[in-house]
């Protein structure tokens, strides 16, 4: 803008005013709404390492964010803001679609068993406390391709998905346990046979997660 407009940095100035009074404003509102306290911040430069670097100076349990933000040809090439703070970051990330009309009844989580499980799971039961939890591990039988190619029997790669399953349901109800979900509070989902994100969207609509 000081290049084209050569103003002495006036509109420059002004963009900056104006996202500081908006931003105060909504830190206001939010403030009276929930009663809590609001620290403000406007700072300069690119929004994901800006986001990711006072998360850290921060040390911020959760960062919260829309999922709108660039243009549609830009988010299909590199992704949203949302995104790419999710891949820089390593805090916890909260992607909020729009606001929630009611309290949280049935929220699903999609449990890899990896290291982020039981976190992820933690973190969703402190968001929802009174919800129904729904937790979800797509199994998949190793080499079940290269088993089936080889000419192995069908029951033989049965067994083996059964085993995988039960495996699954064992590990499922250890994080439910860990994160204080008794029996009637979850219930657990292992589809097979099936991309693991196509059973998440499927299951989220069909129990209106």
């Amino acid at each position: 803008l000081r290049r084209w407009l050569d103003t002495g940095g006036d509109i420059e100035r002004s963009i900056l005013d104006d996202v500081r009074a908006r931003l105060h404003d909504l830190a206001r509102e939010t403030a009276a709404e929930y009663q809590i306290d609001i620290h403000e911040r406007t700072v300069g430069g690119r929004a994901v390492d800006e986001i990711a670097r006072i998360a850290e100076e921060r040390e911020a349990d959760l960062i919260v964010t829309g999922t709108l933000g660039a243009g549609l040809f830009r988010r299909h090439l590199i992704g949203s803001t949302a995104e790419r703070v999710v891949k820089k970051s390593a805090r916890p990330v909260l992607m909020v679609r729009h606001s929630a009309h009611e309290a949280y009844r049935r929220v699903l989580v999609p449990l890899d068993f990896s290291r982020w499980s039981a976190p992820s799971l933690d973190i969703a039961v402190a968001v929802a406390p009174d919800a129904h939890f729904l937790l979800v591990h797509c199994v998949e039988v190793p080499f079940e391709g290269s088993l089936r190619y080889a000419g192995v029997d069908g029951s033989v790669i049965e067994k083996y998905r059964a085993a995988a399953r039960d495996e699954a349901w064992r590990q499922l109800a250890e994080l439910a346990a860990r994160s204080g979900l008794t029996d009637g509070r979850w219930t657990g989902y292992t589809p097979t046979g099936v991309d693991p994100w196509f059973a998440i969207v499927q299951i989220e609509q069909e129990r209106d997660c």
